[in-house]
């Protein structure tokens, strides 16, 4: 979705999601379309849970998760 959509649908300023799109660490996963910004909505939910200051307290959460992840797409069997 363009940027001006996902002001909207976030409730975020533009001026706050351009530079979470700057960021030099963990930046907003986003393309460019000549000079149009296009975020799907779909990877802002997860960077956004994945950047909120409930879920950078619990990391071993999101260890879990990536275990989780890497088990699913090589086999609960392999080592």
């Amino acid at each position: 979705m363009p940027l001006d959509e996902l002001v909207r649908y976030s409730r975020i300023s533009r001026r706050q999601l351009e530079r979470y799109l700057g960021r030099p660490v963990a930046p907003l996963p986003h393309v460019r379309n000549g000079r149009r910004v296009l975020v799907l909505k779909s990877v802002f939910d997860e960077w956004i849970a994945a950047e909120s200051p409930a879920a950078r307290s619990r990391p071993a959460r999101s260890v879990d998760r990536i275990i989780a992840e890497v088990k699913a797409r090589h086999g609960a069997d392999s080592p």
